[in-house]
């Protein structure tokens, strides 16, 4: 199903990571961070310059070279690949991943009328063996996914994971005995994650105001899987047991981002 704004829906310069490791971006001051002029989102008495409604806490500064979004065609990544669209000196391409599901098929026709409707170069790539005996049916996709993503790793690949996808994680694996973050890099696959601190409220509101289509995935609501479990079921009472959550994973994923640790 193809959303169109819904309204109800609920550079690489990484050095600079540790001294400012959160951007603000508008897109007036896209030049100014890609040019390196050390604005950083403040003017220069460090006051703050930002139109609230057109900006997102974003990570690190985007690549100055060629990169890849990885894309499902979904909410969040559709967002990431529409706020960078906004800069036209951005180079990028698409990396679309099909599961071999009747959703993914309607998502990677989705993916590809819009990367030729806005002439975007798109990469394809798809199921290519069975599942192993030890896999969970989460973990067979994703390491399929990891192995094409693998491929495009020569340059920088940017995925949108965002606030409440670290929340889940972290609720998940807490339930285990060992909780973690969703980590802004991953050095293995060169992939950067800059929306780890943006909120879904916030990626709701860009899709209202910005008109922004996506694909809605059925699969999200199967709750045998783990994850969508979490995501459905539990987070509510997450929420409601702590309304702060989203503050101290904030805090959590910005900590580690300075320190290299999880606190």
């Amino acid at each position: 199903m193809v959303i169109s704004h819904r309204r109800h829906i609920d550079g690489v310069d990484y050095d600079n990571i540790f001294k400012f490791p959160l951007r603000q971006w508008t897109l007036g001051e896209i030049p100014n961070l890609l040019s390196g002029n050390g604005h950083c989102g403040f003017d220069s008495h460090g006051g703050s310059h930002l139109n609230t409604k057109e900006n997102m806490k974003i990570l690190g500064n985007i690549p100055k070279q060629h990169f890849h979004v990885a894309c499902s065609g979904g909410s969040d990544s559709m967002v990431l690949v529409d706020f960078l669209r906004r800069y036209p000196r951005n180079s990028f391409d698409i990396l679309h991943f099909n599961h071999g599901t009747e959703c993914c098929q309607e998502a990677e026709d989705f993916i590809k009328a819009y990367c030729e409707k806005n002439s975007i170069e798109l990469h394809l790539g798809k199921i290519g063996r069975n599942r192993k005996k030890n896999e969970s049916q989460e973990e067979y996709w994703r390491n399929c996914r990891y192995s094409f993503l693998k491929k495009f790793s020569d340059e920088p690949i940017l995925m949108a994971h965002h606030l409440k996808d670290c929340i889940e994680t972290w609720v998940m694996t807490s339930l285990t005995g060992n909780p973690r973050l969703i980590p802004y890099h991953n050095p293995k696959f060169n992939i950067f994650r800059p929306m780890l601190l943006v909120s879904k409220a916030e990626i709701e509101g860009w899709i209202e105001r910005h008109h922004v289509e996506y694909v809605l995935d059925r699969s999200n609501l199967d709750t045998s899987i783990t994850r969508n479990y979490v995501r459905s079921i539990m987070l509510k009472d997450v929420y409601h047991v702590s309304p702060g959550i989203e503050k101290i994973i904030r805090k959590k994923i910005m900590n580690k981002i300075i320190t290299g640790i999880e606190a």
